[in-house]
């Protein structure tokens, strides 16, 4: 959802990245470790590594980043970020006082409604719902609403969907 593959690629950490791990978005989990600790193999991990069509399909994930361009400053992700984050600042824009933000890195990208009390949040957060749009509670004073847009298959189009929704909810609110 960032910059680069990895979270302490985009903020600049390789350097202290000694243990890495990953999964959701490939379907498998894995476990990457610098060359201090690497295990001395061999190692059993089956339950937390998938089967082998799981593989593949996590393979097919990362085929898929590195095909659409998703990593780099202008690439896929930084861009839709680019244009989300235009959009929901022309709506805190356009609505004083009703949306603050945006906040986030990449494809996680967030917004404080309103005065940003929990109970602000999840009454703008289940008209979202209401009207067919997915979003999360993050954080606590201030409460924003959060987005985990998918990479590599979000559109402006689906960006645009989402805020004309974000619009119609905060004229509610």
């Amino acid at each position: 959802r960032l910059s680069q593959p990895f979270a302490f690629q985009h903020f600049g950490l390789e350097a202290f990245a000694d243990i890495v791990t990953l999964g959701k978005v490939t379907q498998v989990c894995a476990t990457l470790y610098g060359e201090q600790l690497k295990p001395k193999g061999p190692i059993l991990s089956q339950t937390f590594t998938g089967a082998s069509a799981s593989i593949r399909s996590g393979l097919a994930v990362l085929d898929e980043f590195e095909r659409c361009n998703c990593f780099g400053e202008d690439g896929w992700n930084m861009r839709r970020h680019q244009y989300f984050r235009s959009k929901l600042e022309r709506l805190a824009a356009d609505n004083p006082g009703k949306i603050s933000g945006p906040y986030g890195e990449g494809m996680m990208i967030a917004f404080t409604p309103g005065d940003g009390s929990a109970e602000t949040a999840k009454s703008m957060l289940q008209r979202l719902y209401d009207l067919g749009l997915m979003g999360f509670l993050a954080g606590s004073n201030p409460n924003r609403i959060r987005f985990l847009p998918p990479p590599g298959i979000t559109t402006e189009r689906h960006i645009d969907l989402a805020c004309e929704i974000i619009g119609r909810a905060i004229q509610e609110i």
